[in-house]
């Protein structure tokens, strides 16, 4: 039946698509030859039947793509926006069909200011042709048409989850008719009643329930019990979707790549990777470099007053842990006396340390120590938005007691972060800066980078006295 309401959906859907691409290509040649829009044409008004004969070209071309994207499959848990995507992926790789075709076998002179209204016209009218048909769809199966039972394999709280996203979410067209215990270890937090059964009764459950669709959602330490659940499926003609326990890996992003016909998942990669990479480079090259020029008096005058207040050396450098864990000498305004770790060795130290200078005391307090990270930025060795670096005696510590600590390094080091625009520097709880930094590994964006910047400014001389939380935490570096 499923496969017969697909057929029929394509059967009606594919030539109203195709009916539309004509009627796109005409209202193209007929706004530029009757209307001249957008603009007149420069070489004449050319024949109708030259913008006819090229349809099938556009047909083909669409038919293709729309295959290579599998546009009409079904959509019960896809979103509008995912639909957008996939036509503009669509109407990208028909028009390159189209380009190559029409260039090798052209038979005329087709005119840019046609074939441009087209590309613009097509879009938006197959975009509300799908969107209309899907809109109508959902109600259908908010009115009960067309719904499928489904049953959940397993009753912890991946299975809690997906049923609440379903009930949630009606216009799936997705009825759950109950859950099924799938093993000893699930941690049952759904109503007893509602719970169908064990595996053993998988079959007897499928068939008094008149089940169409089973939807896997087991935790990552009951997986083991997949092999069994795929055998008593392979019996039945029922659906089989299954919800993956990525949560348990503390993914950033979940890439889905082919790898010589294997799907292989990238739980580690982060947003700011590829083409991403290159703009958040860019960008810290721009805003380095000018900051480092329109700073430049406040730097050299800070210089000029450490040399005549406590002498040599200006700079202080020091091993910080960046990127994939690769150590760089991280460059500060010195504001401590010289050899000031040779009787205390590596320690946290704050503003009041009575190491520091009454010069270095305020830079710290102002945080304008930091300034000559700004040439780290610029030289590639750090970002100016991003986890804050620290030494690598203190690594040693902190990946063996804090969390996923070490996923702080799948990024470059910061002169600023999300962490510590929301408070989290100085003597704070240092389970919640990695809690901060893993959130804006997991959302970053160009604009988050911006925001982050100017809440810098507006906060750069506001340090918390203590820890709002009440928890203990340690100062990232002397």
């Amino acid at each position: 039946m499923k496969s017969l309401r697909a057929y029929a959906a394509l059967s009606i859907k594919l030539p109203l698509d195709l009916a539309l691409i004509a009627a796109a290509i005409l209202s193209a040649y007929y706004l530029a030859a009757e209307f001249d829009f957008p603009r007149p044409l420069s070489k004449g008004t050319p024949e109708v039947s030259v913008y006819i004969n090229v349809l099938p070209i556009l047909w083909i071309a669409y038919v293709w793509a729309a295959h290579s994207f599998n546009l009409y499959r079904p959509r019960r848990a896809g979103s509008y926006g995912s639909l957008l995507i996939d036509l503009a992926k669509v109407h990208v790789q028909m028009g390159l069909i189209a380009f190559f075709v029409g260039f090798y076998f052209r038979q005329h002179s087709y005119s840019r200011v046609i074939i441009s209204t087209f590309f613009v016209i097509n879009p938006i009218v197959i975009f509300l042709h799908h969107l209309i048909w899907l809109a109508r769809e959902r109600r259908l199966f908010m009115e009960g048409v067309g719904t499928r039972r489904c049953l959940i394999v397993g009753r912890g709280s991946m299975a809690r989850s997906i049923a609440k996203r379903i009930r949630k979410h009606p216009w799936t067209g997705l009825e759950i008719r109950g859950f099924l215990d799938a093993g000893e270890q699930s941690d049952g937090v759904t109503q007893k009643n509602d719970v169908l059964g064990d595996l053993d009764d998988l079959e007897r459950v499928l068939e008094e329930h008149g089940v169409q669709e089973v939807i896997v959602a087991l935790p990552f330490r009951d997986l083991g019990v997949l092999p069994e659940i795929d055998q008593r499926l392979s019996r039945t003609n029922v659906g089989v979707r299954s919800v993956l326990d990525l949560e348990a890996f503390n993914t950033f992003s979940r890439e889905i790549a082919d790898f010589d016909g294997l799907q292989v998942i990238n739980l580690r990669g982060v947003r700011a990777d590829g083409a991403n990479a290159v703009i958040k480079r860019a960008l810290d090259i721009t805003l380095s470099a000018t900051l480092l020029v329109l700073l430049s008096p406040v730097l050299l005058g800070i210089a000029l007053t450490i040399w005549l207040t406590s002498g040599r050396p200006i700079i202080y450098v020091q091993d910080r842990v960046g990127l994939d864990g690769m150590t760089f000498p991280m460059l500060k305004f010195r504001t401590m006396v010289h050899d000031a770790e040779n009787k205390t060795g590596p320690v946290w130290a704050d503003d009041s340390d009575n190491r520091c200078t009454p010069l270095g005391a305020f830079l710290r307090r102002t945080s304008m120590d930091e300034l000559p990270q700004l040439w780290n930025a610029l030289k590639g060795q750090m970002s100016l938005v991003g986890p804050r670096p620290e030494r690598p005696v203190f690594i040693e510590e902190f990946r063996k007691t804090i969390p996923r600590y070490m996923l702080r390094h799948r990024m470059k080091a910061g002169l600023t972060g999300w962490a510590q625009v929301n408070g989290w520097r100085g003597k704070t709880s240092l389970s919640k800066r990695v809690e901060f930094d893993l959130y804006y590994l997991r959302n970053w964006s160009v604009w988050l980078d911006l925001k982050i910047l100017f809440l810098t400014l507006l906060r750069a001389w506001r340090r918390p006295k203590e820890n709002p939380y009440g928890e203990s935490g340690a100062i990232t570096g002397p």
